[in-house]
């Protein structure tokens, strides 16, 4: 994968220095009345005996002005197949309805440490990656254990991971009904494997699958169904009621081409589907452009395409069902997401001395529910890193 990277243009040349931090800041708006601020700040340091660690700090500053079309989902940046960038938007739960909390804080740490070593001729590594969250609602904690092998003179690199978390709801009002039932608590594993097969010196096929199991209250206490009886023209608004147990499973095949001049292209085939019975495509495509020797640029867009959960609907004539689904993320799903981004070496050289860059990136979302107007998100990237420590 290092020679497949260094090929394909898929990072500046100055990440490749022993050490280096980077602290950045997106701004993330949209037309449901979601505001979110957020500050991310991280470090990455070589140690001997082959030996790197890493430690990054999240700070999400959320703000709900009005009725919200998308009302989150607690545990997203957990999935393969989130709609939108986990440091962009938050993870945490928003309200929905009139919920207790219009604005708040949401905090993240996480640390990783990954050896590497030859064994039998061939490079491989472990990493053992630690995360945690709080808000006032919400708390997380997660880990997870990785490793890979480079064979075939570094051609073909093989991956592998296992995890799980934990999770805490502690909403500021109960549903209407509900107080015996929370705080409450959700956990989930996960598994998963990657492979990168450098097939010809400008050509990379790359593939993986992913599986999750989720168990525990995953109903949100702010998500409300609506309840409409055969020739009723007003709804009554009932608090979620989802099964108690959700396994995923993911996949992807990608190519990558060094087109020359510079520029790489990046395609991907991504596939979900869920004991739900919510199944999802996305088709992924970036064009890279290196700029000298200084740095990056790219172009992206995603493509994300989903069927409803079997007992889902905008809303029910009964309560004479075993589930209500509050959440339009359980119903059919469009979505378009469009961006660029550059990254930029501006000063030092990190083989001699420190390096310091400067990126900027925009990318626009347009999301389409069943039954609500299209939710148009926008995130706005600035970035400053420095890598030091050249050999």
């Amino acid at each position: 994968m290092a020679a497949a990277a260094a090929v394909l243009v898929s990072a500046p040349p100055s990440l490749a220095a022993p050490g280096a931090t980077e602290a950045r800041g997106y701004v993330y708006s949209d037309n449901g009345g979601v505001r979110v601020t957020t500050a991310v700040a991280s470090a990455v340091q070589r140690l001997p005996r082959a030996l790197t660690v890493s430690v990054r700090a999240v700070a999400d500053f959320i703000q709900v002005s009005k009725r919200v079309l998308d009302p989150g989902d607690p545990g997203a940046a957990m999935q393969l197949t989130g709609h939108h960038h986990p440091d962009a938007v938050t993870s945490a739960s928003s309200t929905a309805g009139g919920g207790g909390v219009a604005e708040k804080w949401r905090f993240e740490g996480a640390a990783s440490v990954a050896a590497a070593r030859v064994v039998r001729g061939a490079p491989a590594g472990v990493s053992l990656f630690a995360r945690g969250s709080s808000e006032p609602d919400y708390a997380s904690v997660s880990g997870q254990l990785a490793s890979s092998v480079e064979l075939f003179e570094r051609n073909l690199v093989l991956s592998a991971f296992v995890g799980g978390g934990h999770d805490w709801v502690q909403p500021v009002e109960a549903p209407p009904g509900q107080a015996g039932m929370w705080p409450a608590t959700h956990q989930r594993v996960t598994g998963g494997v990657t492979a990168s097969q450098l097939l010809t010196p400008r050509l990379a096929l790359r593939g993986g699958a992913g599986v999750s199991a989720q168990w525990g209250m995953l109903s949100n206490p702010y998500r409300r169904a609506i309840v409409l009886p055969a020739g009723a023209t007003v709804g009554t608004l009932f608090p979620e009621v989802l099964p108690r147990w959700r396994d995923r499973f993911t996949g992807f095949v990608g190519l990558s081409w060094a087109v020359g001049a510079g520029f790489a292209l990046h395609v991907q085939q991504g596939a979900y589907i869920d004991t739900w019975e919510v199944a999802a495509l996305i088709p992924e495509a970036m064009l890279a452009r290196a700029i000298g020797d200084r740095g990056v640029a790219y172009l992206r867009y995603r493509y994300y395409a989903q069927t409803q959960a079997w007992f889902h609907s905008s809303h029910y004539h009964t309560l004479d069902t075993p589930f209500l689904s509050g959440d339009p993320r359980l119903g059919p799903v469009r979505d378009h997401t469009a961006g660029a981004e550059v990254r930029l070496r501006v000063a030092g050289n990190p083989v001699t001395g420190v390096a310091f860059m400067v990126g900027a990136g925009y990318d626009v979302s347009v999301l389409h529910y069943e039954s609500t107007s299209a939710l148009v998100g926008h995130v706005g990237m600035l970035s400053l890193a420095a890598a030091y420590g050249g050999e």
